[in-house]
Order: structure tokens, then C-alpha cells, then sequence
């Protein structure tokens, strides 16, 4: 993100740095203008040019053209604008908006950092487009690649870390961006399962539907038989009926599904970026849909049209139950069966990922004991060094006055940003670092006085921060309890120093509470805290409250713009939405399997219902003789209602032993929980059973109620 400024107003714009070979090589042409070009960055900070992006071009600049050779102001310098990007190329990460394109060696002048971000060594998230030579395999290119990470690993005397390679993957196979498609992958491939059992379910009520619908046309389908139709011509004609029915429930669902994609579209992510989904029922989506309800429309309407047209033809047509009324019976029976299985499977699976978030929920994050805002904010990139210090200094004092903030507290960086870390390289005598390595790579934050108690964190030992730290010659560092047993266990840690990979020596003056650093998964890790000396690029601010720490945000952005109209804010929040961030895609998933679990659960208990009122209704003569001898209606009643629950039972433990399977294949998606958790395997199968025995109830009440004599002349 890069600040933009505008007619006195700054915002912030996602700038994409690229090589001055990037478009070439990918064979993209501008759509206005020219774009980057080696000599654009044939040296660091040489190359003040950018590309628009097209929809930028259109959203800022009114598609006009004589943008192209003007100025722009980009984090406090002018940038030429030479180009527009074309429309066919959104950015390097699928599903992030770019709107700016910039030349490499400008990411110091762009992106103010206290390191130089060209040299350094230690930075591991540039990603590079290749394009392969025709004789060259992919296996082949990474076995160059891994030679080229070995020799880097070896000429930087260790700035790589252990283990880090190139890692070579298809443009085609990237969903947003690799590290992020681990995650996506296994997520994804669950949830189109989640929706294929929920589909195999509702085609099985299809199936039920159909088989009772057959045998109440079973005198009919005699008749045509016995006029001389064959199977042949009645089979296709009862399949078209079924194919019909399919393909307006998957109209109604492409109906519903458009509706629930603008809810996707319009819901706002918690994230700093802009996201652009590019989703769309598209022709690929109605083709699939097509052909999914077709499949299913012939697949499970063969065998109901098959059983129809096979048929005792005299039995029938004498008005007698001949003709395979118990073979459909028991296909009946295994269709629900099979509902009641896939309806646990999903249940407990849902139910595990509940209580996975339940549990994360719980998690002490160390941090967070008061009501507090967070804000990400960034300003001109040449309000640098000391004149950045003076207009923290400035903002620190006048935030401080609103009566609805009990402290201010910055950092360079806080606990728990998704989008960046920040380490130290640290050298203690006596405490090898990992094999391969000169040192130790330690998470580290530089912080203000008084941001350890406006974050929330406890100061266990030695002291706070002041004032003097950030100019003193003698530097000095705050460390959790983490880092404190890890290099000095069982002693004290105040007092003692430590080296940096540089040489720089540290004392450490104080000793805060080990929190969360990266997610709140993780097992301790060690922390540094330094003084904020530096005041370069973004910073996060935060605002102790007693307040609503919601409204607090709010209130000291708008503070914040009016004191320097030059600050833009990347993010403004609570600190506790801050934290809820790290379980949200937790919680998207436990709300989605929770949703389709309770959908699959509806549809089974209605195909219960129906089952067991059509064989209610095909057994009213018995049901009648029974009450006429004097049978009591609770007896009646426990008999049919048996003849339900009978299948519900044995799909309920068919299901339970195929959710612990599955459970044991998505362990490793779960926190805190394991696939045998007593309580979800206890509550799921009673309350799956406790609802199908409410469907299958109620049908045999109403039969056991009715008078022998109904019961006799239904029939």
C-alpha cells in the first residue's frame, strides 16, 4: 500500500513493484501509453514513473487519456504516469485489486523502511514470473533453481534461512498465491465435498419421491402395459417427467445461489487490502449446473422408472399390492438409511470445527486485558527520521486529550498482523543457534513508552521504555518470558545483553508476559521489544479505553485527519476484532459446514416423513384391523413408528463410523480438538436421532389415531 495524495487528502493505493522486463515477459501491451520498461529500473531509485491499472484509470481519472504524462503524487514524491495497464492483467495475486505499477528499484523511496529492502538479504516474499524455454521442463528449471538457493545460502554466509529454496510453480495452479493455497486447497476440496454429500441427498429424497410416486401409478402404468405399451417406450417418457423436475430445481438453485454470491460480493472482508472476487455464474457454472441436473434427473429416475414399468400385471389391475411393493419398500428404506449416514457424517464434522472455534475463542491471546482501538496508519514517506518522530510526538499528545482515551500507545508493528513480521538476528553466549545458522531469527516490534499498557501486556520484571531509550547510545530491549528461558533459564534476564547479527550489543531492561505473536495456535515464541526510534513507513497506534473501543476507532481516525490531513489509515478497529481475525477462517467454515450440516439434516428428516407416511398410507388396511381387534393406538403407534426408526438407526451408526474416519483425515484443520472428541460424538448422534424420531413420529401418531373404520375403507 502506497500513500496518494489528492487534492490535500491522502489515501492509500496497492502498488505492485515489478522488474522492468515483467510485462514483456508475460506479453502484455499497454492499453494507453507505454509500460515499465528496463530502463525504467536499471538502477535503485532511478525510474519515478508508474502504470495505472485499468479499472483505477476509469475509477480516478474518468477514463481519460490526457492523464497519460502528468504527475501524481505517491508518498511525498512525484511520479510521471507513462501508461495504463491492460484490462486482461489485474495484478500478480489473483483477488487483489492493484490499482498502481511501479518500478522495483523504487520500492525504498515508496515503501520508507529502516532497512534497504533492494540489499536485503533476509527477505523472502518476492515472487518471480518465468518463463520457461520449450525444451526445458519444469523439473528441470527447479533443479537449477535449488542449485542457485544453495549458492545464495552459501555466498550470504547464512542470511538465508535454514532450508529456504525457490519454489517453481505454474501460473495455472495458482489460486491466489502459493503460501495462501496450502490453506485454500484443502479448504476448497472440503467444501465441494460438503456440497456433493448435500446434493447425494437430496437426490435420494428424488429417489423416494419418484419410487412412492411409481407405485401410486402403478394401476396406470398396468393399464398402458396391458394395452400394448412396452417398456421401451414407457421407460424414456417417465425419465423425461423426472429430467423435467431436475432441471427446475437446479433453475431454483441457480436462482438462489446468484442471490447468496451478491451477499458474498457485498460482505466486507477485515482486511487491509482491497479484494476483488471474481465471481460470476458464468457459462462454465451453468453448464456444470446443467449437466449436474441432468446426472441426476437419469441417474436416480432410471430406477423408479425401471421398478414402475415391472409389474404384475394381473395382481394390479385386481386392485391387489402385488407388483414389488416390498422390493420398493426396502429400496425406500435404504435411501433414507443412506441420508441418515451422510446427514452424521456432515453434523459431527461441523460439529468438530464448532468446537474448534469454541476453543480458539477461549485462547488468552496475552494481550487485550482492556477495552482498546487499533489503528494502522502511514503518512508521507518524506516526513521520515526526526521530522516522523516530532509528528508522532504531536499526534501522541493531542490523541491523548479526547476524554474517551485512558492512554496511547505506538508500534512499528503489533501481535497477530496477518500481513507482516518483523525479526532481529540475536547472538547469546552459550546458546548455539539451529544447525546451519549464525544466529538466532527472534519476532521483534519496535514500541513507545506506552504501548506495553495500552496493548494490555504485563510488565514482569525490570522496567518500562523512556523517553531517553530512543536516543541513547547504549541500546536496550524488552523481552517476553519466552525469550527469557529460552537463553537464560531458570536466572534472571534483566540486565543481561545480547548481540545482533551486525554486532550491535542490547541489554535487556525489562521483562513483559509472553503473548501471541503470529497465531494464536502457536506455542510460545520468543519476543523482542525495542524503542521506536525509527518512525519510518506505517504505524500502528492504540487507544485505551473505557469506552466502546468501535466508536474510539472511529472517533481518533477522523482526530487523527484533522490534526495532519496528510495521515491515511490502512486500518481502524477494535483491538478484539483485531484478535477475532486470526479465527476467521475458522469460523467461516464452521459456519458453512454448520449450514449445509443443518440443510443435509432437513432433508433427511424429510425424506423420513415422507417415507414413513407413504408406508402409514400403505398399510391403513393393516392399521384397521388391528384397532378393530382391539389393538391400543400407543401399541400401532410404536409399530410403525419402529418400522421407521429401524433404518435410522442403522444409518446413524454407519454415519458415526464414517465421521470418525473423516474426522481423522481433517485433524490437522482442527484446533484443540480431536477426531474423537467425546462431546460432539455424544450430542450429534442424540440429536440427530432425537429430530428423525420427531419426522417419523409424528405420521404414525396420525395413523394411530385415525377410526378402524377410516382405516378399512382407505384402503
Amino acid at each position: 500500500m502506497v500513500p496518494f495524495e489528492s487534492d490535500g487528502v491522502t489515501s492509500q493505493l496497492a502498488t505492485e513493484m515489478v522488474s522492468g522486463n515483467l510485462f514483456q515477459v508475460l506479453g502484455f501491451r499497454a492499453a494507453h501509453g507505454r509500460l515499465i520498461e528496463p530502463a525504467d529500473a536499471s538502477a535503485p531509485g532511478q525510474g519515478a514513473v508508474v502504470v495505472l491499472s485499468e479499472r483505477l484509470w476509469r475509477r480516478a481519472y474518468g477514463a481519460d487519456p490526457r492523464i497519460i504524462g502528468q504527475s501524481i503524487r505517491l508518498s511525498g514524491a512525484s511520479y510521471t504516469v507513462i501508461g495504463v495497464a491492460p484490462a486482461d492483467y489485474p495484478g500478480r495475486l489473483r483477488g487483489i485489486v492493484t490499482d498502481l505499477f511501479a518500478p522495483v528499484t523504487m520500492i525504498n523511496q515508496l515503501d520508507r523502511s529502516s532497512t534497504d529492502q533492494l540489499t536485503d538479504r533476509g527477505t523472502q516474499g518476492t515472487f518471480v514470473t518465468v518463463r520457461l524455454k520449450p525444451e526445458v521442463g519444469l523439473q528441470q528449471a527447479q533443479v537449477e533453481l535449488d542449485r542457485l538457493a544453495a549458492d545464495l545460502r552459501e555466498r550470504r554466509e547464512g542470511q538465508w534461512q535454514l532450508g529456504a529454496r525457490f519454489v517453481l510453480v505454474p501460473r495455472n495452479d495458482v489460486i491466489v498465491f502459493p503460501p495462501l493455497d496450502r490453506v485454500l486447497r484443502p479448504l476448497t476440496a472440503m467444501l465441494f465435498v460438503v456440497v456433493a454429500l448435500v446434493l447425494v441427498i437430496a437426490c435420494a429424497n428424488l429417489a423416494g419421491f419418484l419410487l412412492a410416486r411409481a407405485v401410486d401409478r402403478r394401476k396406470e402404468i398396468a393399464v398402458r402395459l396391458a394395452l400394448g405399451a412396452t417398456r421401451r417406450q414407457l421407460v424414456p417418457q417417465l425419465l423425461v417427467e423426472t429430467v423435467l423436475l431436475s432441471l427446475a430445481g437446479g433453475a431454483l438453485g441457480l436462482v438462489l445461489g446468484q442471490a447468496a454470491l451478491r451477499g458474498v460480493l457485498s460482505s466486507t472482508l477485515p482486511f487491509p487490502l482491497p479484494i476483488s472476487l471474481a465471481l460470476s455464474i458464468d457459462g462454465r457454472v451453468l453448464g456444470f449446473s446443467l449437466l449436474i441436473s441432468l446426472a441426476a434427473g437419469v441417474v436416480f429416475g432410471l430406477a423408479p422408472a425401471l421398478q414402475s414399468t415391472r409389474l404384475d400385471l394381473a395382481s394390479v389391475i385386481r386392485d391387489e399390492t402385488g407388483g414389488g411393493g416390498r422390493s420398493k419398500g426396502t429400496i425406500r428404506g435404504l435411501l433414507v438409511g443412506g441420508q441418515v449416514a451422510v446427514s452424521m457424517v456432515l453434523m459431527i464434522v461441523a460439529g468438530l470445527f464448532v468446537r474448534s472455534l469454541d476453543t480458539v475463542r477461549k485462547v488468552d491471546p496475552g494481550f487485550g486485558r482492556h477495552p482498546a482501538a487499533v489503528t494502522w496508519f502511514g503518512y508521507p514517506g518524506d516526513r521520515g527520521g526526526a521530522a516522523g518522530r516530532a509528528m508522532l510526538d504531536r499526534l501522541r499528545e493531542r490523541l491523548a486529550e479526547l476524554p474517551e482515551i485512558r492512554g496511547i500507545g505506538l508500534a512499528g508493528n503489533i501481535h497477530l498482523n496477518t500481513l507482516s513480521t518483523q525479526s532481529i538476528d540475536v547472538i547469546v553466549d552459550g546458546v548455539e543457534p539451529p544447525p546451519g545458522q549464525p544466529f538466532h531469527l527472534i519476532d521483534r516490534a519496535g514500541i513507545d513508552t506506552g504501548f506495553i499498557a495500552a496493548f494490555g501486556l504485563t510488565l514482569t520484571g525490570g522496567r518500562n521504555f523512556t523517553a531517553r531509550d530512543a536516543d541513547s547510545v547504549t541500546r536496550v530491549a524488552i523481552v517476553n518470558q519466552a525469550f527469557a528461558e529460552k537463553f537464560w533459564p531458570g536466572r534472571q534476564a534483566v540486565g543481561r545483553r545480547f548481540r545482533t547479527g551486525g554486532g550491535r550489543e542490547i541489554e535487556v531492561v525489562g521483562v513483559v508476559n509472553t503473548a501471541k505473536i503470529r497465531s494464536l495456535a502457536e506455542d510460545p515464541r520468543p519476543f523482542v521489544y525495542l524503542p521506536l526510534w525509527n518512525a519510518d513507513g506505517t504505524v500502528w497506534l492504540v487507544a485505551r479505553t473505557d469506552g466502546d473501543p468501535e466508536r474510539v476507532a472511529a472517533t481518533v481516525e477522523r482526530a487523527m485527519r484533522r490534526i495532519d490531513p496528510e495521515v491515511y489509515t490502512v486500518q481502524s478497529r477494535s483491538l478484539q476484532r483485531h484478535i477475532e481475525v486470526m479465527s476467521l477462517p475458522l469460523r467461516m467454515g464452521a459456519t458453512a459446514l454448520m449450514g449445509f450440516s443443518l440443510l443435509a439434516l432437513l432433508m433427511a428428516c424429510v425424506g423420513l416423513y415422507g417415507a414413513v407416511s407413504y408406508a402409514v398410507s400403505q398399510r391403513s388396511r393393516e392399521v384397521g384391523i388391528r384397532l378393530s381387534l382391539g389393538a391400543g393406538q400407543r401399541s400401532v403407534i410404536r409399530l410403525l413408528l419402529w418400522g421407521g426408526l429401524r433404518v435410522v438407526v442403522v444409518g446413524a451408526v454407519i454415519g458415526l463410523a464414517l465421521a470418525v474416519v473423516a474426522g481423522r483425515f481433517l485433524e490437522g484443520m482442527l484446533f484443540g480438538v480431536r477426531a474423537l472428541d467425546p462431546m460432539t460424538l455424544g450430542i450429534v448422534p442424540l440429536l440427530l436421532v432425537a429430530v428423525a424420531t420427531l419426522a417419523a413420529y409424528l405420521p404414525a401418531r396420525r395413523a394411530g389415531r385415525v377410526s378402524p373404520i377410516d382405516a378399512l375403507k382407505a384402503d
